[in-house]
C-alpha cells in the first residue's frame, strides 16, 4: 500500500512537472468564469438619513485573452483579456425611518483590460486593469419594513441603464495539459450617475463592487 502510494506521488510530482516545464504563455485562450460581487452603492449629495451596506450578488461570463508582448529575459507577459459578463450590482440600504431597500440590478458588461504577468512563479500572479461598459437588462427593488401603502417592490424610476467606469486587480493562474486555471479579485469603479432626473434632489449615486471569479482557460489551436 505505501509502495503504491509512494508510486503515485511521484508519478504526480513528474507530471506536474513536465507541465510547468512547457513554456508558460498558452496564448490565445478563451474560457468560462463565474463568482461573486459584493456590490454597494456609493452617493454624492444629500444623502442624510441613508444608511449604504454590502450586497452579496453573483457574476458569470466568458473571457478571451491574446498576448501582446512576451520578453523570454523579463519572464512575463503583457496580454489583452476581455470579458463578457452578466454581473448582478445594485445595493442595499437603509433609511432613517426604518425601511431597508434592496436593489437588484442585472447587467451585461463588456469589460477589456491590460494584464501583466509574471511567469517564474507557480502559480503564475498577475495584476490586471481597464475600462468596462454595461447595460441592465433588469432593475428591480424589493422594501422590508415599509410604511403602510408602500408597495414593497417594483422596478426602479428614473435609472438610468447604461453604465461605465474602471476596475483593476489581481489574480494568479496554474497551468494544466488543456489550458490553466484562473482566480482573480477585481475592484469595480463605476463612473455613471445611475439617477436620471436628480436636479432637484442632487442626489447621484454610482456603483461600485468588490468581484471574485474563478474559471477555465482553454488553450487554442494556434496557442504556443
Amino acid at each position: 500500500m505505501k509502495r503504491s502510494l509512494i508510486i503515485a506521488i511521484i508519478f504526480c510530482l513528474a507530471a506536474t512537472s513536465a507541465v510547468w516545464a512547457q513554456d508558460y504563455v498558452v496564448l490565445p485562450t478563451i474560457g468560462i468564469r463565474g463568482g461573486a460581487d459584493f456590490a454597494r452603492y456609493r452617493d454624492t449629495g444629500p444623502t442624510s438619513g441613508i444608511s449604504m451596506k454590502n450586497q452579496t450578488n453573483g457574476t458569470a461570463g466568458i473571457t478571451g485573452e491574446w498576448g501582446l508582448w512576451h520578453p523570454d529575459d523579463w519572464w512575463s507577459t503583457l496580454s489583452i483579456k476581455t470579458d463578457a459578463l452578466w454581473i448582478r450590482t445594485g445595493g442595499r440600504f437603509a433609511m432613517s425611518n426604518g425601511t431597508i431597500q434592496k436593489d437588484q440590478v442585472d447587467e451585461l458588461r463588456f469589460a477589456p483590460s491590460l494584464l501583466f504577468r509574471w511567469t517564474t512563479h507557480a502559480p503564475a500572479p498577475f495584476i490586471m486593469a481597464g475600462p468596462f461598459i454595461g447595460y441592465d437588462i433588469n432593475d428591480k427593488y424589493t422594501l422590508t419594513n415599509a410604511p403602510a401603502g408602500v408597495a414593497t417592490s417594483g422596478t426602479l424610476q428614473d435609472w438610468q441603464k447604461l453604465n461605465w467606469g474602471v476596475s483593476g486587480g489581481a489574480g494568479f493562474q496554474i497551468p494544466t495539459p488543456a489550458g490553466a486555471v484562473s482566480i482573480d479579485g477585481r475592484y469595480n469603479l463605476g463612473l455613471e450617475n445611475k439617477i436620471k432626473n436628480n436636479a432637484q434632489s442632487g442626489l447621484k449615486r454610482y456603483t461600485s463592487g468588490v468581484m471574485v471569479t474563478a474559471g477555465y482557460d482553454f488553450r487554442l489551436p494556434s496557442s504556443h
